[in-house]
């Protein structure tokens, strides 16, 4: 049986059904189909209206007590209602204290005038300690991004400068420069051609080595040899 996920539109998983006294796992019946509240929430997405992207955008609580009465959001009132949902209730993600990433947490009942104040109060604590996760996630994931970055960056200057060092100490033999006159060398070469300094490097590098040899042929077989 597929479970229904947390899922805030685009980031955070969405809140478990909850029906009086349990909070069923089971995926939303449609006539003749079946929808998860995965799909529910990305009718939301596709109208651009509901509950969950009000509650993102507003940075406030939503409730809908009965899709049969609510006039705001008609259009996700009938695919709600089609799929067996009576009310909602969305909260966005994370509170004041911290700068979550934009989100917010639906819970959905299959029952008219579920949520109580007591329900709001308990989805603004969760969804604060979830906006402290969810922003803990992206700072961390930032920081790998940054060091990947920075990784890349330095081998790439080591790089770099090896090939440098070796086109200075060829410059050094062949014109008998000193290191800062074949240096000078290089970055006035650099600038004339408008091209970059390493580039200037590696070109020097691979004349310096010569033609690549030939690819050596491969031995005859057996067969071949005796034919």
């Amino acid at each position: 049986m597929p479970e229904a996920p947390l899922k805030a539109p685009g980031q955070m998983p969405e809140a478990p059904l909850k029906a009086p006294g349990q909070m069923p796992e089971a995926p939303l019946k449609a006539p003749g189909q079946i929808m998860t509240v995965a799909e529910l929430d990305a009718e939301q997405n596709r109208l651009d209206e509901g509950p969950c992207l009000a509650a993102m955008r507003d940075r406030q609580t939503v409730q809908i007590d009965s899709m049969h009465t609510e006039t705001r959001w008609q259009g996700f009132c009938r695919v709600a209602l089609a799929a067996g949902i009576e009310s909602v209730l969305a909260v966005p993600l994370g509170d004041e204290s911290v700068e979550a990433p934009r989100g917010a947490i639906n819970f959905f009942a299959r029952t008219p005038h579920v949520f109580t104040e007591t329900d709001r109060s308990a989805a603004n604590r969760f969804s604060a300690q979830a906006g402290v996760a969810a922003a803990n996630a992206a700072a961390f994931a930032d920081l790998q991004a940054d060091r990947a970055l920075l990784a890349r960056r330095l081998e790439d200057a080591l790089h770099s400068r090896a090939v440098i060092d070796q086109a200075v100490g060829i410059l050094m033999e062949r014109e008998r420069l000193g290191p800062e006159e074949a240096f000078q060398m290089l970055r006035s070469a650099s600038q004339k051609l408008n091209v970059k300094l390493r580039m200037i490097a590696a070109e020097i590098v691979e004349s310096a080595a010569g033609p690549r040899p030939p690819e050596a042929a491969a031995p005859a077989t057996a067969d071949e040899g005796s034919a």
